[in-house]
Order: C-alpha cells, then sequence, then structure tokens
C-alpha cells in the first residue's frame, strides 16, 4: 500500500464524514409520497397518454417484428406480449397471436385499436 494513503486514512475519514448521508431507511410504502404540483402534472399527464404510448410501441413492434430475425425477434415477441397484456387485449387473442408469430395479427391488432380510437 502506498505510504500516502496510509498516513491520510483519517483526513480521508474527516473527509467521507463532510459529505452529506443519504438515509439508510428508504420510504416506506405506507407513507405517501409528497409530490410537487409540477410532479403531480407529469405524473397525471404519463398515464393520461399510457393508452397512446402503448399503441405507437404496438405500431413499431410490428415494423421491427417483421425485420428481425434469431433471438432479436423472440425478445421482441416477449415485448409484444407484455404491450398486448398493458392494452387490456384478451389473453386467449394474445395467446393465438403469439402461437402463430405472425406480424400481420399484431397489425391487424393495432388497425382496430386505431379504428376504436380514444
Amino acid at each position: 500500500m502506498c505510504a500516502w494513503l496510509s498516513e491520510n486514512n483519517s483526513d480521508r475519514e474527516q473527509l467521507a464524514e463532510s459529505f452529506p448521508r443519504t438515509p439508510d431507511v428508504a420510504p416506506s410504502a405506507d407513507q405517501p409520497r409528497d409530490y410537487t404540483p409540477y410532479q403531480r402534472e407529469v405524473i397525471r399527464r404519463y398515464y393520461e397518454n399510457l393508452p397512446n404510448n402503448l399503441l405507437r410501441r404496438l405500431e413499431e413492434l410490428v415494423g421491427d417484428l417483421y425485420l428481425a430475425e434469431g433471438k432479436k425477434r423472440e425478445r421482441l415477441w416477449e415485448r409484444t406480449r407484455q404491450v398486448l397484456r398493458q392494452l387490456e387485449i384478451p389473453s386467449s387473442r394474445i395467446e393465438h397471436i403469439l402461437s402463430r408469430r405472425d406480424p400481420a395479427l399484431v397489425a391487424e391488432v393495432v388497425q382496430e385499436l386505431l379504428r376504436r380510437g380514444p
């Protein structure tokens, strides 16, 4: 070990003590979070736009599924499953789509959701 490291050990400890410490305990789930009005507005808009964002993500996945091969394609099918679940597509239909592994079926779902509108 370097001599200067062992000599300055007390200096390092003092320096470490001068930095603010993070709490050892994370906020518990039973304590409500205190969000600022701006944060509450951002959270509200996120959930308000979630269906549109999921639909956009599903549209992108259709194109990616047509182009991908191998392991990447398998990962994309798993992401497709997650997005379809979040969009509350019936599980029987999800399983049918995933068993066929046909991006055209996902494109049909996208078209139906677009026709349905907001």
